[in-house]
């Protein structure tokens, strides 16, 4: 006797697993040849399926690229979210434990999230050759490069968004546009990684002492830009920024 919905459950396993298999192949060969060298055909028989495997995940290797990068980006903001969702509590107490204080946390604190986010994305080669490939080809191509700065700038969102959310959760916003901040803390932190990836590469000893400078510039960039949140401040509410019609019509006055 059959089981209702049990084939469709069966395919959509089967199907998924496909995909995964194509997404390793391609980040290998990425890694190894580069997006444009990388075919189709090398991809399919890298994960040990035929072409039409191929087509029948993904419309061709531009959607598999990006289909790559999102999976990349969902393991580091599930991290993110973990960290956040465990550490928070701990950090109201510290927050509340120090009242006044524009940035109350203890360091181990702020080292452990921070390692705590760090960590799951690693120094990791393939990786940080995937971004310097998806960089380079916006880079080159004109009509690759709309694409990718509208890819880029979705993430950017969506990790503020989160930020934002858990800074609202310890009483604090950020002073200026939330984009901007994550942006330079992704650039931080993305120069470090290819750093230690070339590092590792060259078969240079570790520099445990740089990541903490790492750390301690992320740290600086949030505390220069975040404030408390005013008494009576509607939620999602954000201060005027400098530049802003309101700023030029005060100096005007």
């Amino acid at each position: 006797m059959s089981v209702p919905g049990a084939e469709p459950v069966v395919e959509s396993a089967r199907r998924q697993r496909t995909r995964e298999r194509l997404l390793d192949a391609a980040l290998e060969l990425f890694a190894e040849q580069g997006l444009r060298a990388a075919s189709v055909e090398a991809i399919a028989e890298r994960a040990g399926f035929t072409r039409g495997a191929f087509y029948s995940n993904f419309d061709g290797k531009e959607s598999l690229m990006f289909a790559l990068a999102d999976r990349e980006h969902r393991v580091a903001m599930d991290a993110l979210h973990e960290a956040l969702t465990e550490m928070l509590p701990r950090m109201k107490q510290e927050r509340d434990a120090s009242p006044g204080s524009v940035f109350p946390w203890s360091y181990d604190s702020i080292m452990e999230l921070l390692e705590r986010i760090l960590d799951p994305r690693g120094d990791d080669r393939n990786s940080c050759l995937l971004q310097s490939e998806f960089v380079n080809s916006a880079l080159r191509d004109p009509a690759f490069a709309p694409r990718f700065s509208d890819y880029e700038s979705r993430v950017i969102r969506e990790l503020s968004s989160l930020v934002s959310q858990a800074l609202a959760e310890v009483g604090l916003r950020f002073t200026v546009t939330p984009d901007y901040v994550l942006r330079t803390l992704v650039d931080i932190y993305e120069a470090a990684a290819r750093i230690d990836v070339m590092r590792e590469v060259a078969v240079e000893p570790a520099e445990p002492e740089r990541r903490e400078v790492t750390i301690g510039a992320i740290v600086a960039v949030v505390e220069a830009f975040i404030e408390p949140i005013p008494a009576g401040t509607a939620v999602g509410e954000t201060p005027d920024t400098p530049g802003t019609a309101a700023d030029t019509d005060g100096r005007a006055g």
